[in-house]
Formats: structure tokens, C-alpha cells, sequence
């Protein structure tokens, strides 16, 4: 009775999973509805607002000014004046600016995509530590009926007079072990669960899809190409062209500006004299240039960026390296994996045979107990070696996928 519920226990667990979620699914929701991209998507849009403010002119300045002392003309003594300024940037330095702000905000859209390719790596390592806990499992779950299989070899033995009670014993204290180790299991599996969850700012734990992985399909996976794609290289490229932008800014402001004024003074009129024209108002129009006569702050600026824009490029240099080092070892990491896992195959077939040889020989009383499990311990050594491999072959998938997929 134990072991029929035992097993139906687990049949209902595996067919929960079985309707789950795919990693494709969970790699979509995480980048959707994490926090952190929201903030950063929200902080570009700001970015790029600014970029119209930069574009409009300065205000206009007005003044207003009394004559305490007035000062006295032909026409009358000057008693109020008021005027207004409009400064007017060398053209093209607004739109330079407004520049500026957008490309900034090119480099916050980059580095949002970092953080969608580093999200979905988190997503995956998250997903494959799941995977392999419940795959294990499922080992031990047919390790579990293999020993129900031998139990009843035994028990039957015992009820013939050709066996003994302590090979019963002992099948069912390895069944122990195996619910023990199971029970076990379940529990870590909630750690990848919880780190999901995390990832998906969600209220409710996700349910992954449990199918079973057959090796990592490496091919079509490298292009030279597919480098320059990766975001480290997108926002260093973004901040070589705004240092850029900035050295046009730098260049355009080292231009005279310009200012155009307009002046009205009220004169009262003369009360000693009738001159023609008596106490006519003065309007007085103005015009000013700011002459950048101090041209070393402007040349400093200059070299700033250009020196800026080299370390960028030794920056990507560097950055290729570090990329092409991934690359390499996840690619040994998945050779060993596929060397690996055929290895397990073979030797997995080769003790099964060996197993279904033994039972018979045990069955006709020429073989132990103690020798059938150990060959069921070495079979379930060399499946979970192979589920090691295959998750381990797709571990270093994700690492190279990490470099060569933009999100």
C-alpha cells in the first residue's frame, strides 16, 4: 500500500509539471514583468525627453528700470526704461545638445538590454538547476520500481524455501534510502523555484515544464558577426558616439553667441520749453556678440573626448577578448559534455544487461543480492553522470548563448 502511494504521489507531481511552463515562456515573463527593466525602460523615456528641452532658445530677458535722478535731454528728463533680451546660441548648438540627450538615452536603451541578456541567463541557470533536481528524481523513481521488481523476486524466493528474509531486508532498507533522497529533492527543488520567482516578481510559484532534454543542440550557434550584437559592445558603441556628440557641442560653443535687445525709456516732457518733439519717448534697438576669446577650456574639452573615444575602443578590444574566452570554454565545456553523456549511454546499457542477467541467475539461486545492487547503485551513478553531462551541455549553451543573443 506504501508504494501504491508512494508512486501515485509521484505520478501526480510529474504530471503537474508536464503542464508547466517551458523556459522559452519563462525567459518571456521574467523580461516583462521584472522591476528592474521597467525602471530602466522608464529612466530611457525621461532621457530622451530631454532632448526636446535642449532644443528650445533661452528665455528671453526682461528689464525694468527708474531714473532716481532723472537724466535730463532736450526733449525732457528720462524717468522709466524698459528692455528685453533675447540670446540667440550659435546655429546648430541647440539641435548639438538635444543630440546629446538622445544618445544618452541610446546607452541607457544598451545597457537595458545587458540587463535583459543577464536576466535571461539568471532565467536559465534558474530553470536547468530545477530541471536537474527533478530529472534526478525521476532516477530514483525507477530505481524505486526496479527494487519493487526485485522485492517481489525475493519475497518469492522466501515463500519457496530458496531464499532468506534478510534479502527481503535489504531491498527494502535501499527502498528507504530512495524515499529519503526523493523526499530530499523536492525540498532543494524549491531553492531554483524561489530564485524564479524572484526573477518574475511573481506572487504565485512557477510551475516549470518538466519534458526530458535530449543533448544541447550546438550547431549554428557561432557567427562571427554575432560579437558586435552583444550589448557590452552596443553600449560601448553608444558612449563613443555621444563622446562624439560631445566634441560637436564643445566645438559649436566655441562659437560667439549672439543677444538682441530692444529698449523703451519714457521721457516726460518739458515744462520750461516747447521744443519740437517735446517729451518724445526713446526706443532703442540692440545687438551683442560674446566673443570666446579664451580658447583653452574648449581645447581641453576637445582632447578630453578624443582621449575618451580611444580608451572606448581599447574598451571593445578588451571586450572581444573576454567574449571570445567565453565562447572557448563553453565550447570545451560542451565537448566534454557530449563525450560524457555517450560515455553514460554505453555504459548505462551495459549494466542493465548485466542486471537482467543477474535477476535470472538470481532467480535459479547462482547469483547475490548484494551484487544486483550494486550494479543498481552503478546504473544510477552512470544516469545521473549522463544528466549531469546533458544539463551541464546546456549550461554552457546559456553561457555561450549569453554573448551571441541580443534580447
Amino acid at each position: 500500500m506504501k508504494c501504491i502511494i508512494f508512486s501515485c504521489l509521484f505520478f501526480c507531481l510529474s504530471a503537474n509539471v508536464t503542464n508547466g511552463q517551458s523556459l522559452t515562456e519563462l525567459i518571456e515573463e521574467v523580461l516583462s514583468q521584472n522591476p528592474q527593466l521597467q525602471a530602466q525602460a522608464h529612466q530611457t523615456k525621461a532621457t530622451a525627453l530631454r532632448a526636446p528641452q535642449q532644443r528650445q532658445l533661452p528665455d528671453p530677458r526682461l528689464d525694468l528700470g527708474a531714473f532716481v535722478l532723472p537724466v535730463e535731454t532736450r526733449l525732457g528728463a528720462q524717468w522709466f526704461r524698459i528692455g528685453a533680451t533675447q540670446s540667440l546660441p550659435w546655429p546648430g548648438l541647440l539641435n548639438a545638445k538635444a543630440e546629446v540627450e538622445l544618445r544618452k538615452a541610446n546607452i541607457q536603451e544598451a545597457e537595458q538590454s545587458l540587463s535583459k541578456q543577464s536576466l535571461a541567463f539568471q532565467t536559465k541557470q534558474a530553470f536547468y538547476r530545477w530541471y536537474q533536481l527533478d530529472r534526478q528524481i525521476i532516477i530514483l523513481q525507477r530505481q524505486y520500481d526496479w527494487l519493487q521488481q526485485l522485492k517481489e523476486i525475493s519475497t518469492n524466493r522466501l515463500e519457496s524455501g530458496t531464499g532468506n528474509l534478510a534479502d527481503v531486508l535489504k531491498v527494502e532498507l535501499e527502498e528507504s534510502k530512495i524515499e529519503q533522497q526523493i523526499a530530499i529533492l523536492e525540498e532543494q527543488k524549491a531553492l531554483p523555484l524561489t530564485d524564479l520567482q524572484q526573477l518574475m516578481q511573481s506572487v504565485e510559484t512557477p510551475t516549470p515544464k518538466s519534458d526530458s532534454l535530449p543533448l544541447a543542440d550546438w550547431e549554428a550557434l557561432w557567427s562571427d558577426s554575432l560579437l558586435l550584437d552583444d550589448p557590452g559592445f552596443e553600449v560601448l558603441q553608444a558612449r563613443q558616439l555621444l563622446s562624439q556628440q560631445e566634441q560637436q557641442v564643445n566645438r559649436l560653443a566655441a562659437k560667439p553667441d549672439f543677444a538682441l535687445g530692444l529698449d523703451y525709456i519714457l521721457v516726460g516732457r518739458r515744462s520750461d520749453a516747447d521744443p519740437e518733439h517735446n517729451g518724445r519717448d526713446i526706443i532703442q534697438l540692440r545687438a551683442s556678440v560674446q566673443l570666446p576669446i579664451f580658447k583653452e577650456k574648449y581645447s581641453a574639452k576637445d582632447q578630453e573626448e578624443t582621449i575618451r573615444q580611444e580608451a572606448i575602443q581599447y574598451e571593445k578590444q578588451a571586450l572581444q577578448e573576454k567574449l571570445l574566452a567565453i565562447w572557448r570554454k563553453a565550447k570545451v565545456t560542451y565537448e566534454q559534455s557530449k563525450i560524457n553523456v555517450t560515455f553514460a549511454e554505453r555504459q548505462a546499457e551495459k549494466t542493465q544487461q548485466i542486471i537482467q542477467l543477474m535477476i535470472n541467475y538470481y532467480q535459479n539461486g547462482n547469483a547475490s543480492l548484494e551484487d544486483i545492487l550494486q550494479q543498481y547503485l552503478q546504473l544510477q551513478r552512470f544516469e545521473r553522470n549522463k544528466l549531469d553531462a546533458i544539463v551541464q551541455s546546456y549550461l554552457a549553451k546559456a553561457e555561450a548563448e549569453r554573448i551571441l543573443i541580443n534580447y
